[in-house]
């Protein structure tokens, strides 16, 4: 996001988000806003309470899976790979 990549609306249905999770509490992180676009909940749709999240700075992918998705965003964009 602070490099300039664009990213899908955040999906809302009134103020519960059903489709934008990891992009709205990216979107706060990099102090950048993310527009909303209305949504409808399903029978799926669990609501949670955001007091009830807790945020976990614990790496998921692989360095090497990371390296490849950076890659493919800059290439997708049209950006350099290297950091501004």
């Amino acid at each position: 996001m602070i490099n300039g990549i664009k990213f899908d609306d955040i999906k809302v249905c009134e103020t519960l988000i059903i489709d934008g999770r990891h992009r709205y509490t990216s979107s706060i992180l990099a102090n950048i806003k993310l527009d909303k676009a209305k949504s409808s909940k399903t029978n799926a749709t669990i609501e949670y309470d955001w007091k009830e999240v807790e945020f976990v700075e614990e790496e998921w992918d692989t360095e090497d899976k990371i390296k490849r998705l950076n890659e493919l965003d800059a290439e997708v964009n049209n950006l350099p790979l290297e950091k501004k």
